[in-house]
């Protein structure tokens, strides 16, 4: 298997879509064309995309979504923070 770096899987992506959005101007649009055009539009989007961790959750907040039941509260902040946590452990570029 051949190995490409981020950048030039976008820079193909790019000049791709640029081709079949011509090609797409000048011609009628099938499904096929269609489908092409969005597969690589995704694509593109999951390699420029950054993630997005959500902000620490803290019980007041909680509480809005499950009620104000507190010990429900504080098993979803518990629940959201640890997720979170995770989600920032496992980030790429993070050294450890």
């Amino acid at each position: 298997m051949t190995d490409f770096s981020k950048e030039q899987l976008i820079a193909y992506l790019q000049d791709e879509l640029t081709l079949l959005r011509e090609v797409s101007a000048k011609l009628p649009r099938t499904n096929a064309l269609k489908m092409d055009i969005v597969i690589h539009e995704v694509a593109l989007a999951a390699l420029t995309s950054a993630p997005v961790v959500p902000d620490e959750m803290t019980e007041q907040v909680a509480r809005m979504a499950v009620g104000f039941n507190r010990y429900l509260a504080a098993g979803y902040t518990d629940g959201w923070n640890a997720c979170r946590a995770a989600m920032i452990a496992t980030a790429p570029g993070k050294e450890g």
